[in-house]
C-alpha cells in the first residue's frame, strides 16, 4: 500500500517477511544437530506465521544435506513455530527479535553487506506469483532488495508454497477491500496484524 502510494520501485520497500521464521528454524536445526548456527543455512518462505514454509531440499547443515541427519522435519516445523508462542507466554512480546531483524537489514544496506536473507518483497513471477508481497530470499545491499533468489523447490514444496502465498494474497485483499470501504488503512493493518501476530 505504501510503496503503491509513494510510487516507489520494489527493491526500496520491503519487510523483513520470514527473517525472525528463518532465525527460529536456524536454531531448532542448531539444537537437533548440535552444529554451530553459522554453519547451517536454511529459509522459511511465505507468511510471517503458521503458514510459512521450509524447503528441506535447501536446507545444508555442516554442508551436508538435511536428510544426512536423522532429525525429523515434523519436530523442527513444531519447534520451529512454538518458539514464537513461547516468547510471548513468557513475557507477552517478541519485540527483541523483531528488532534484531530489523537492524539486520538496516547493516546490510549501510554496509553494503551483499547478504542473503528472507525479505517480503513484491513478487512478480518469481517463485510462479504475481503481485504478492512474501518471504523469499533476497540478496541485500545499498540499493536495497538487488536480487530475488528463487530456490530449486521439490514438487511438494512448491505446493506447500503456494498455500503461503495464497495466505499472504487473502490476507492483502481483505485489507484493501476495507480500506476502499472507508474503514481507515491504518486502522485496519493494525486490526489484522494484532489478529495474526498477537502484537
Amino acid at each position: 500500500y505504501v510503496r503503491k502510494g509513494l510510487g516507489l520501485e520494489r527493491n526500496r520497500v520491503f519487510g523483513t517477511g520470514t527473517l525472525l521464521d528463518t532465525a527460529r528454524l536456524i536454531r531448532t536445526l542448531s539444537e537437533e544437530s548440535g552444529v554451530g548456527r553459522r554453519s547451517i543455512q536454511a529459509y522459511s518462505l511465505g507468511e510471517h506465521g503458521d503458514s510459512s514454509m521450509i524447503p528441506f531440499s535447501s536446507v545444508t547443515i555442516g554442508g551436508l544435506p538435511f536428510d544426512a541427519y536423522d532429525i525429523s522435519k515434523e519436530k523442527v516445523l513444531e519447534a520451529t513455530r512454538q518458539i514464537g508462542m513461547t516468547i510471548i507466554e513468557g513475557k507477552k512480546s517478541t519485540e527483541f527479535g523483531i528488532g534484531r531483524a530489523l537492524t539486520e537489514i538496516a547493516a546490510c544496506i549501510l554496509r553494503d553487506e551483499k547478504k542473503i536473507m528472507p525479505a517480503s518483497v513484491l513478487l512478480q513471477g518469481e517463485y510462479g506469483q504475481h503481485d504478492v508481497h512474501c518471504g523469499v530470499p533476497c540478496l541485500i545491499g545499498k540499493n536495497g532488495i538487488e536480487k530475488i533468489i528463487e530456490l530449486p523447490l521439490t514438487e511438494e514444496e512448491q505446493e506447500m508454497s503456494g498455500m503461503g502465498f495464497t495466505v499472504m494474497e487473502s490476507f492483502t485483499d481483505r485489507v484493501f477491500v476495507e480500506s476502499e470501504q472507508g474503514k481507515g488503512t491504518a486502522v485496519t493493518l493494525i486490526k489484522y496484524l494484532d489478529t495474526y501476530h498477537g502484537i
